[in-house]
């Protein structure tokens, strides 16, 4: 299956192999976004959130992206680069934020989420 192999690509950030999916029909690009945010590459996360804002804005007037999730994934595999994409573009669950990066073991992370609390009191 086309997006399985997308997803696992993106998770392995292999760009090339994400290019053959996408050439043979794979479209998901939040699953993309999830794998990419999950094996911590900026570029793939970049391209996927980019794809995906610009497939929603062709179906409605708003060109909101759930961004939270893909953040959970980024934190927990310690990738403070993709949390800080993520945050630039709407993630504000601090708290899941820092419940997933304390899961990976990524205390910058739980630091990270635990000064934005502390700000956003």
């Amino acid at each position: 299956d086309w997006e399985l192999g997308l997803r696992g690509a993106a998770e392995g950030g292999d760009e090339d192999i994400v290019d053959f999916f996408i050439s043979k029909g794979a479209k998901n690009w939040y699953n993309g976004l999830n794998s990419a945010s999950k094996g911590g590459h900026i570029n793939l996360v970049k391209f996927f959130f980019y794809k995906e804002t610009e497939e929603i804005g062709k179906y409605s007037y708003s060109s909101f992206i759930r961004v939270n999730e893909p953040m959970y994934h980024a934190s927990m595999g310690g990738h403070m680069d993709v949390v800080k994409f993520l945050i630039s573009k709407g993630a504000s669950d601090w708290e899941q934020g820092k419940f997933y990066a304390n899961l990976g073991k990524h205390q910058n992370l739980v630091d990270f989420f635990h000064s934005k609390q502390k700000i956003n009191i």
